[in-house]
């Protein structure tokens, strides 16, 4: 991302290429561990809870931040 930014990006279009970019290695990387992953549900549940209460921290600052573009 760092990258995109300083060839000449907005950030927050880095920000969605990046996004755009990682998630099918992200996806295909998951595939062959699928039948063998043991899934610890509590810390599961945490990183969720705490994962959903930053982005509507994330969010709802996000209105006091003026767009670079």
């Amino acid at each position: 991302m760092p990258t995109l930014i300083l060839v000449g990006f907005d950030p927050k279009r880095a920000a969605g290429i990046n996004s755009f970019a990682v998630t099918p290695p992200s996806f295909s990387a998951l595939i062959p561990h699928w039948r063998t992953m043991q899934i610890d549900w509590q810390l599961a549940g945490i990183l969720l809870v705490v994962g959903a209460i930053g982005s509507l921290g994330r969010a709802s600052g996000q209105r006091y931040v003026p767009s670079a573009g």
